[in-house]
């Protein structure tokens, strides 16, 4: 990979490791599974109980396996925008779809949804999420490697309960390729899986869990993967309700990840591989045992346990159930309140989702110096990955028609990295002309002194704060 220049640098926001390392290294699990699966095939030979349809499913996962390696390659080299990979995604997905990878129907808890029409994009929704939550996961050395050699073991045990040959052996061969693997994954890691390695992991569990959990007439018990690929779907849910809540893309990065929260919490990366492992395997057994005794009941409720046990240890997911909460409180506020006179007290919502910096005195001078400009909002939000640091809180005057107000967003620059920004909006005058330059640029000007706190507070993380960039505020 160093000839090919698919590498990875550091690059102090997200990429925190200290050198550069070869990248791709899904291509070894590729060439791993492939002739796992080749090697199975041949030892157990008319043994086998394959049919003609698997046949066409084989065909299909050889060719999106491969398709989703050469997208990772390009995404490793930077190529690809986030919208072009998660369209080449949907392909792969598609892909499997055509080759017979589909469910007509789910079942869960004796309960049977006929899927009709919607088998297709439930399919590509199941394997393109099952995609990314792997890809996001991958942020520590081994660990994504980790979880898929313990997750496509759990997919073999469960292929061989529910009688299905093929996709057992292909479990077996990436748990296998996986181990082999991770010694050179482990942290400290000498090669990393990149894209190539986490997609194509990911692509192989989501679609080993539905051909594993069909039943008979193409029925998928829906409980079992979903319990053991749980931690996976609480950690992407987790970042969604993150990322909307706090009114960022989706596409945005941060370090709020269930490895990065176990990371500030003092886990060492051998630690958090552990941790982490430990619970897709308690999650795992859960799935494997109602399933053998015929009680959904087990999964669910051990599954269960682990998520709630990590929320209510404050581990990992309570700041972002908090905002869930909040919103949902103040939403149902409003559906039994009067509308407020103009200028009312306003609502306040104030989270810290990472971090021990105190952001309260910033945030108290922001909302004091939006009262004092009479403005109807103000927001702050705090995303520093280098510090591990995410603060959001954002305050509103009620009262106020949204038609008529304007809205300026200053992005915050610390050391050249955007650190977050600071949202303000106002009232445009009583005959509806819209708030001149002058008037915003006197807006902004005030701020020079909260740009002023928070570099000193962001300062007062780094060890070496001497090497600190003056802070380039946008109303400089």
């Amino acid at each position: 990979m160093w000839h090919l220049k698919i590498l990875d640098a550091p690059d102090g926001v997200r990429k925190l490791h200290g050198r550069t390392v070869p990248l791709a290294g899904g291509l070894a699990v590729l060439i791993g599974v492939l002739a796992g699966s080749v090697s199975g095939g041949f030892a157990f030979g008319p043994d086998l109980l394959v049919t003609a349809n698997d046949r066409y499913f084989l065909v299909s996962l050889v060719i999106a396996s491969i398709w989703i390696c050469a997208l990772g390659i390009l995404d490793d080299k930077g190529r690809l925008r986030g919208r072009q990979k998660f369209l080449g995604q949907i392909v792969a997905a598609l892909i499997l779809a055509t080759g017979g990878c589909v469910v007509d129907r789910l079942a869960v808890m004796n309960v049977r949804l006929d899927l009709g029409m919607l088998k297709v994009p439930f399919t590509v929704f199941w394997i393109v999420g099952a995609i990314n939550a792997v890809n996001l996961i991958d942020g520590i050395d081994g660990l994504a490697t980790s979880l898929g050699a313990i997750l496509g073991g759990a997919f073999a045990l469960m292929a061989m309960m529910t009688n299905h040959d093929a996709e057992s052996i292909i479990s077996v061969a990436l748990c296998g390729a996986l181990i082999g693997f991770l010694p050179f994954n482990f942290p400290r890691a000498r090669i990393f899986l990149g894209d190539t390695g986490s997609m194509l992991i990911g692509m192989l569990l989501g679609t080993l869990a539905l051909r594993s959990s069909v039943k008979s007439q193409a029925s998928l018990a829906l409980v079992a993967p979903v319990a053991i690929l749980s931690i996976l779907i609480f950690d992407v849910g987790m970042a969604i309700l993150r990322r909307k809540l706090t009114g960022r893309s989706l596409y945005s990065t941060d370090r709020g990840h269930l490895h990065h929260r176990l990371t500030q919490l003092g886990f060492s990366p051998q630690g958090v591989v552990l941790f982490v492992s430990l619970a897709c395997a308690l999650c795992s057994a859960g799935a494997l045992a109602g399933l053998a005794y015929r009680n959904e009941w087990i999964a669910v409720t051990t599954s269960g346990l682990v998520l709630v046990g990590c929320m209510s240890a404050k581990i990992f997911g309570h700041n972002e159930c908090r905002l869930l909460l909040n919103r949902l409180l103040g939403f149902t506020r409003s559906l039994f309140r009067l509308p407020a006179p103009c200028g009312s007290k306003g609502q306040l919502s104030v989270t810290q989702i990472q971090g021990h910096l105190d952001w309260t005195p910033v945030w108290d001078n922001l909302k004091e110096y939006a009262n004092e400009r009479d403005l109807v909002r103000a927001e702050l939000h705090i995303s520093a990955p280098r510090v591990h640091e995410h603060y959001h809180a954002d305050w509103s005057r009620r009262g106020i028609e949204t038609d008529r107000q304007w809205v300026s967003v200053l992005p915050l620059v610390f050391q050249g990295m955007v650190v977050g920004q600071i949202r303000l909006a106002g009232e445009c005058d009583g005959n509806w002309q819209l708030a001149s330059s002058d008037q915003l640029a006197e807006v902004l000007l005030g701020l020079k002194p909260i740009e002023a706190q928070i570099e000193e507070l962001l300062l007062s993380s780094l060890v070496d704060p001497t090497s600190a960039i003056p802070f380039p505020g946008a109303a400089a």
